[in-house]
């Protein structure tokens, strides 16, 4: 649906092919990343959670969002729109921002028997939020890949998981890192 309003509100220009002119080779991607995209059969582009990326091509844009937006002096995200990413007071549900997981208690927003969130993801914050660093952001993927971007320790974690199953924790992995158990 994204890719869909992109492509209609800019004229058809294809949403990933954008992202990379305008952001993602400014970070050391290359065509070889955008080949890799999940696309349907009509050669859409699957915008959440389609990105294949290696672990430095994931490293290297978490570093731009520690450095609020720039790189090498020039601006390549806007911070206000970047602190409005993880700022974002979603009445849906709390734990979750623009397109970044948040490190914020969920209080009543997320209902087990309807909504789907990843085993460690926010629905368990609200309990151990004080074992992890405040306002750190996460990003996931499908097949349990992590992005944890964590600004209060100056801090990037890439966690490639896919497969790995449910005897896996990013709780107890984050925890081992940043020395809290």
């Amino acid at each position: 649906m994204l890719a869909a309003l992109f492509e209609r509100k800019t004229g058809g220009l294809d949403p990933v092919q954008f992202l990379y002119d305008r952001l993602l080779s400014h970070l050391g991607f290359n065509s070889a990343h955008l080949a890799l995209w999940t696309r349907d059969v009509r050669g859409k582009p699957q915008i959440a959670g389609g990105a294949y990326f290696d672990a430095r091509a994931w490293a290297n844009y978490g570093k731009l969002w520690l450095r609020r937006g720039v790189l090498d002096g020039q601006t390549l995200l806007s911070p206000t729109t970047m602190n409005l990413a993880v700022t974002y007071d979603n009445l849906a549900f709390k734990g979750y921002g623009f397109t970044w997981w948040l490190n914020l208690p969920t209080g009543t927003t997320y209902n087990p028997g309807v909504d789907q969130i990843p085993v460690d993801g926010p629905r368990r914050r609200h309990a151990d939020r004080h074992q992890r660093p405040d306002r750190h952001v996460h990003g996931r993927r499908h097949g349990q890949t992590t992005l944890y971007v964590i600004p209060s320790l100056g801090l990037v974690v890439v966690r490639f998981g896919h497969g790995v199953g449910s005897s896996f924790s990013d709780h107890t992995l984050l925890g081992k890192i940043i020395g809290v158990p």
